[in-house]
């Protein structure tokens, strides 16, 4: 009761102070839409994060951009990464003072947000989406299915309000890569295997690899059949159990409306049993749980080759310049052999905004800032903070031409036959407007932010950057398996089930409290005991273990928590 007080309070006096300078907004900043933003030079502070690829916020060529299109010069506060929140929370704890006026270059969470709202630390932005929003739609209206309605809905918190600016990628890849297999093609054309579809293939694969002398080096104990990282057991437990029953990040499941859970089903548990035979028959690295990228990516590029398949989202981890980077396919999801009538599914984490702004209780121009972070939403901010400058990191290509070369390619290139073999011509590739050349990607560089504040990028603009002409070695394998992923992807998209995804909650108080207080203890649990169940030390099989797992849950209050959920869900979905 207290806090809901203090928050109405404070509420109370920022929107006194919203509402003044709305009263004067005529007299400093221009018309949405219009450029610059404000009508005399003004000077902004902005918190932001240190960047592994921006040598200096002052001098990038992004930041001299807006600043020119804006009227508005920056200046930077920059904090290290990992400490990002911890020295903005010290600043309020000190009372607010020394908070910059907009804080940006991170996502921050809806209890990060409440915490600060209800300190009287942020303002409310939802009367600036109402009056002032106009940038966002140039990139949201690529996507007939998007409108800045759709945005809200998962931007605005629990009291009505929004407080901060978005960014939305909808990627359709990463949507999917949460929950993927990258296994070695080398290995199943040598066993005249096709890519595996259901679980019973996958096995038949993976017992293939253990038992022959893939690498051929005469030592038929070193094939690795799965492997993986401790950080991406996650990935693994969405791939293997989801043909058993609908696996998702938080585990919620949805069945006509009726929110469960899937870590207590007799699918989960089926799934569980199928996972511990794969790790008791050898097919798992028992380092997948232990090790770290690094050590996975070493193994990956070993010579002679020692593994089969691997979960990660992508194939990334490897050098660019390792050939075997491309002789990876993707596996989206597996069909259930045994249950040959349950449905073919495929876990989706859906692309939804989140807010990677807030403007705080010191800003004196609080439209004009809005109006800033709307601009970087827009689509040519979105464009430069992606992909850079018009002529230097991206250009337009002669679509026709490009089109023609690759067809040729494609008829002449030994090694891409196969392609066509697996998936036939629809498997050839779509030609965008533009190329991108990633160099300044993941390296120091003064041109761009690497998608450090709002932005938004739609799956319709990241197509119009296509593929250029391959000509070395490398970039024709690269061609070759990307257009190898992008089949498996839409083969996962077409089953793809909206209903059964549950995400983007945004909890009142009450529930907040709830799943705060027990549901990070129930997943913990519900972690702990997959791995143990998979690695044997407590026995799926046995009746009595299981339903004592059962048990357990219920005095974790998982009710409670599915109450919550449901209560939440309900309202957002009606």
């Amino acid at each position: 009761m207290r806090k809901t007080v203090i928050r109405l309070f404070s509420l109370a006096m920022v929107l006194a102070m919203v509402l003044s300078a709305v009263a004067a907004a005529d007299t400093y900043y221009n018309d949405p839409g219009t450029l610059p933003i404000v009508k005399e030079p003004t000077t902004l502070k902005v918190g932001m994060p240190v960047s592994q690829h921006i040598n200096d916020y002052y001098t990038n060529y992004q930041t001299l951009k807006m600043q020119e299109d804006t009227g508005f010069t920056f200046e930077f506060d920059v904090y290290p990464s990992d400490e990002y929140l911890t020295k903005v929370e010290l600043m309020i704890a000190a009372g607010g003072a020394d908070l910059p006026d907009v804080l940006t270059g991170r996502s921050f969470s809806q209890q990060v947000i409440m915490s600060w709202a209800d300190a009287g630390m942020i303002i409310p932005m939802t009367e600036y989406y109402d009056k002032l929003y106009y940038w966002g739609d140039t990139s949201l209206d690529l996507d007939p299915t998007l409108d800045i309605d759709y945005i809200k809905r998962y931007i605005t918190s629990y009291d009505g309000e929004i407080y901060g600016e978005f960014s939305f990628n909808s990627t359709k890849n990463n949507q999917y890569s949460g929950s993927r297999l990258n296994i070695y093609r080398p290995w199943l054309k040598a066993l005249d295997m096709e890519i595996p579809s259901s679980t019973d293939e996958l096995y038949a694969y993976l017992i293939a690899v253990r038992d022959n002398d893939m690498n051929g080096n005469g030592d038929p104990t070193d094939e690795i059949p799965l492997s993986g990282y401790s950080d991406a057991v996650s990935n693994l437990r969405k791939f293997l159990m989801t043909p058993f029953v609908y696996t998702q990040n938080e585990y919620w499941t949805a069945d006509d409306g009726v929110i469960g859970v899937c870590f207590n089903t007799e699918g989960w548990r089926e799934g569980l049993k199928w996972v511990s035979k794969l790790y008791a028959e050898n097919l798992i690295d028992p380092a997948y749980f232990t090790q770290d990228q690094n050590s996975l990516t070493a193994v990956c590029s070993q010579d002679p080759q020692v593994l089969g398949s691997y979960v990660r989202i992508s194939t990334s981890n490897m050098a660019a310049s390792d050939p075997d980077r491309y002789n990876y396919d993707r596996i989206e999801q597996l069909a259930n052999s045994a249950d040959p009538d349950a449905p073919v599914m495929t876990s989706v984490v859906p692309s939804l905004p989140s807010i990677t702004a807030l403007i705080t209780c010191n800003c004196e121009v609080p439209e004009a800032a809005y109006m800033w972070l709307d601009y970087m939403s827009g689509y040519d901010m979105s464009v430069l903070t992606r992909y850079g400058v018009e002529g230097q990191e991206w250009d337009w290509i002669d679509v026709e031409a490009t089109q023609a070369a690759l067809k040729e390619f494609w008829e002449n290139y030994e090694g891409g036959n196969w392609l066509v073999e697996f998936y036939g011509e629809d498997a050839l590739p779509v030609v965008g407007t533009r190329f991108f050349s990633a160099t300044s990607w993941g390296t120091m560089q003064d041109t761009w932010w690497g998608q450090m504040g709002p932005n938004v990028m739609t799956e319709e603009l990241q197509q119009t950057f296509g593929q250029k002409i391959p000509e070395t070695d490398i970039e024709k394998a690269s061609y070759v398996n990307e257009y190898s992923a992008r089949h498996q992807l839409e083969e996962a998209i077409s089953l793809r089930d909206d209903s059964r995804i549950v995400a983007g909650l945004v909890y009142n108080e009450e529930e907040q409290e709830v799943i705060t207080e027990y549901y990070t203890d129930i997943k913990n649990y519900v972690e702990e005991m997959w791995a143990a169940f998979v690695v044997g030390t407590q026995d799926i099989n046995d009746d009595a273990v299981w339903e004592g797992y059962l048990n357990q849950l219920q005095r974790l209050n998982l009710d409670a928590c599915i109450e919550a959920t449901q209560s939440c869900y309900t309202r957002m979905n009606g």
